[in-house]
């Protein structure tokens, strides 16, 4: 594994696992009136958690963790997002809106083609 690798797949942890940890903190302790974002405790407790598992990830400095974590946890928000506009089994209790939709459509192709294609060879 190259210097790049890891700086790239660990870049993207040392972002979204504080980013997620907020994001869940903000939304359920100080909601706004816009609902831009699910104001579910469920879906808030899923950004809380994978945030710090990230961080976990993140310190373990096992770059073939951190590809599968990115891998997986970018296949989850992808399978969430599905879930949602098929009405399957999760949706009721994430309640996701347009924003959450666009936010995990988004991180979750991020995160499958950094750990997938991302290998710094020229």
């Amino acid at each position: 594994m190259t210097a790049i690798e890891l700086r790239m797949n660990a870049f993207l942890l040392k972002v979204l696992g504080p980013t997620f940890v907020l994001i869940g903190l903000a939304v359920q302790y100080y909601p706004l009136n816009a609902d831009l974002l699910s104001k579910s405790l469920v879906s808030n407790m899923f950004y809380i958690d994978a945030g710090l598992i990230a961080c976990i990830v993140l310190f373990t400095n096992n770059i073939k963790l951190m590809r599968v974590f990115n891998y997986l946890f970018g296949l989850t928000l992808i399978c969430l997002v599905a879930a949602t506009w098929f009405t399957l089994f999760p949706a009721d209790y994430f309640k996701y809106t347009m924003g959450n939709k666009l936010l995990n459509t988004n991180i979750g192709m991020i995160l499958i083609f950094t750990s997938v294609f991302w290998d710094g060879k020229k």
